[in-house]
């Protein structure tokens, strides 16, 4: 099988050599609490440092209006650096995203019972739930 030809399953042609995950829903919670962590105590304290230490290009790219090269400069230097400061930002969204979702996970199937009629969807449906919580828009 190649390309994106489907396998008699219905899985599509590229997923045909996945793996399956396998997870100890016994450490889910601390893997939640670890990412939690990290993104609580080692990345949110430093994400202003990161921007603050970034060149706020005012004295090597100084304004000038009949230079259209450093214009173009200061410009792509301003666009990137604040492109830099929402990947930072995405990171540190996504990976408490994916502690909620860990967290959800490990509340819900803490029995054995209920983990092995987990599916795919439960695992998609925690993802979702931990993008769009209750009473949030």
């Amino acid at each position: 099988m190649s390309g994106n030809q489907s396998s008699s399953d219905g899985t599509p042609g590229w997923l045909s050599d996945y793996q399956p995950i396998e997870v100890d829903v016994s450490t889910l919670e601390r893997f939640a609490k670890a990412l939690q962590d990290e993104v609580d105590l080692n990345l949110k304290p430093h994400m202003a440092g990161i921007f603050d230490g970034l060149d706020p290009a005012t004295s090597p790219f100084g304004h000038k209006r009949d230079f259209l090269e450093l214009q173009d400069a200061w410009y792509t230097y301003g666009t990137r650096k604040a492109q830099t400061m929402n990947v930072v930002q995405h990171f540190a969204d996504a990976t408490t995203q994916l502690a909620e979702a860990a967290r959800i996970l490990a509340a819900n199937y803490r029995t054995s019972d209920r983990l092995a009629a987990t599916r795919l969807s439960d695992v998609q449906g925690a993802l979702s739930q931990a993008e769009h919580p209750e009473g949030s828009a």
